[in-house]
């Protein structure tokens, strides 16, 4: 009984040290960001040149700015001559939703850069999941020596796993689909209404976790522009699941706080392990 008596401050003590310094990590389990860049090049002859110049002294200069946000449901960025806002709509799945617009002067280029992600769980019997990005945009059709003075870019990606979100859009591993649209793929027409959509589908069991990504920029050049003030708009559907249900089963993660011990706290702990051991000798 002594020796328990002797031993028990000890282990209060390590106890309450524990309790102080361990330390919280949030999950991340959506995320939205935004960057746009603006490159004046008044010496440039292209776009090339331009990108190429923009880095160089006075008179050239780059205005570039980023927000990016996790566990949020909207951000918004304008600078210079482009705007973009990125969310995710609470009313649809937490799905994501961009809008933007960017405009280069002349001897100039601009860019909007946007992501939006959402991590899901599928709490329903085994089914397939189909996810569409709706967009559309519209742009000039003019030349910037040989170069066109704008362009639009959209990308849907399912994945996994998140490694890291630092630029306006994440890294990740363990990709289930991806499907890209380009601009430069297409004639279009100055000012012509173009409306397209990305699809992919998804088998999905019960228990399963994924995220839905969506990444649109888009740019103009040397008196270009491109504006998707309208979308993008996201929607989901399943193939045995009716729409109503879909709620029940396909739930947007939230962040959890992670309790991680500090170094003194794991230092505490080594130190309870060898007081016991003592104890019991």
């Amino acid at each position: 009984m002594k020796g328990f008596l002797k031993v028990l401050p000890v282990v209060l003590a390590v106890g309450c040290s524990f309790a102080v310094v361990s330390a919280q990590a949030t999950t991340i389990s959506s995320g939205l960001g935004i960057n746009t860049t603006t490159r004046i090049c008044p010496y440039a002859t292209n776009e090339a040149e331009c990108i190429a110049q923009s880095y160089d002294p006075y008179p050239n200069e780059i205005i570039a700015e980023q927000v990016v946000v996790n566990n949020a449901t909207f951000v918004a960025l304008e600078s210079y001559s482009s705007w973009a806002t990125a969310s995710l709509d609470p009313d649809l799945f937490f799905l994501p939703e961009v809008h933007f617009y960017a405009e280069g002067d002349l001897q100039a280029r601009a860019s909007s850069n946007v992501a939006a992600y959402q991590q899901f769980e599928w709490t329903g019997a085994s089914d397939t999941l189909t996810f569409t990005t709706s967009f559309d945009f519209t742009m000039s059709a003019g030349e910037w020596d040989g170069d066109t003075d704008s362009y639009f870019f959209s990308n849907l990606v399912l994945f996994e796993t998140l490694e890291s979100h630092i630029g306006f859009a994440p890294q990740w591993s363990n990709e289930l689909g991806a499907a890209m649209y380009h601009s430069d793929d297409y004639a279009i027409g100055s000012g012509e209404l173009v409306e397209e959509s990305l699809s992919l589908s998804l088998a999905v069991n019960p228990g399963d976790t994924f995220y839905v990504l969506a990444i649109v920029q888009g740019g103009g050049m040397n008196g270009g522009w491109v504006d998707s003030s309208n979308s993008l708009l996201s929607s989901v559907s399943a193939a045995n699941t009716p729409f109503e249900a879909l709620s029940q089963s396909l739930q947007a993660v939230t962040a959890v706080q992670v309790h991680e011990p500090g170094t003194f706290g794991i230092f505490m702990a080594v130190s309870l392990i060898l007081v016991i051991r003592r104890m019991n000798k």
